[in-house]
């Protein structure tokens, strides 16, 4: 399950890639800002602490209501 773990930077949202996304792709020419790589996993359990390392996870932009 060897996966490249990104933070969305217009949610904050993660997400997921089975190959690595080259730079030039994470950069957003209309804010000018871009998605950030946190890293790669193995497991599930390494995926997890990436994420929480990273400040866990943003549901707002996932279709979810905010509170």
């Amino acid at each position: 399950m060897h996966k490249y773990i990104y933070s969305n930077h217009l949610s904050g949202g993660v997400f997921f890639s089975d190959e690595k996304i080259p730079e030039e792709y994470l950069f957003c020419d209309q804010c000018g800002d871009s998605n950030q790589e946190n890293g790669e996993a193995d497991t599930f359990s390494e995926a997890w602490q990436l994420i929480y390392a990273y400040g866990g996870l943003s549901l707002n932009g996932a279709g979810l209501p905010s509170n």
